[in-house]
């Protein structure tokens, strides 16, 4: 009776293993599915994307202006349209990865991370989502091609695109809000610079 006693809760034994087991498989597939098609916002990837979208600002804050006071669509470089395309292509690629970044609810309702693409999609939308588009739309590829069928949109067109660029500088109160020290400390960087650039131009503008 003794070895019979024993056998039978070590058959209870291993079919409680297996329940455990099972119950573990199953949990991980559920975490698994609720992290499909989800980037992780401290991972390597969009760390360095945040990073190469602050270079990209940089670019914008201290070229556009240049572009907007001193050059015209005819006299602007073959290499400052590329280098501008390619920035334009960098903001295109940051709208389509806030779609797939997860978010921290707030803390007054448990500050737990969104995994649903549904409400991820809806609070992206009803936040920076529309100055996004506008700002990242390649504007100056629109006035090229009119310009290619033979209609000018003329010089105001141009100045009002370069104008729009610059929205993009108000992506850095996003930044500046950002988990990794490195991106803050050179959010604030640029920011001082940015202040720095506007006291400058406006002392020229009085001695003028």
């Amino acid at each position: 009776l003794f070895f019979e006693r024993e056998q039978v809760q070590a058959r209870n034994a291993l079919s409680n293993i297996d329940v455990l087991m099972r119950d573990v498989r199953r949990v991980r597939s559920r975490m698994k599915r609720g992290n499909r098609m989800l980037l992780d916002p401290n991972g390597n990837l969009l760390q360095s994307f945040d990073l190469l979208t602050l270079y990209a600002l940089a670019y914008t804050v201290f070229i556009t202006p240049y572009e907007i006071g001193f050059l015209s669509a005819t006299m602007q470089p073959v290499t400052l349209d590329i280098m501008n395309y390619f920035i334009t292509a960098i903001f295109g690629i940051g709208i389509i990865l806030n779609f797939f970044t997860p978010f921290r609810a707030s803390h007054l309702v448990g500050g737990a991370k969104i995994k649903s693409h549904k409400a991820i999609a809806i609070r992206y939308l009803q936040s920076w989502f529309i100055l996004d588009v506008i700002s990242t739309i390649p504007y100056d590829l629109i006035g090229h091609a009119f310009a290619t069928g033979g209609i000018s949109l003329g010089n105001s067109f141009d100045l009002m695109a370069k104008g729009i660029r610059l929205t993009r500088i108000l992506r850095l109160l996003k930044l500046a809000n950002h988990k990794d020290k490195a991106v803050r400390f050179r959010v604030v960087q640029l920011t001082g610079r940015i202040m720095n650039q506007m006291a400058e131009e406006a002392e020229v503008s009085d001695d003028l």
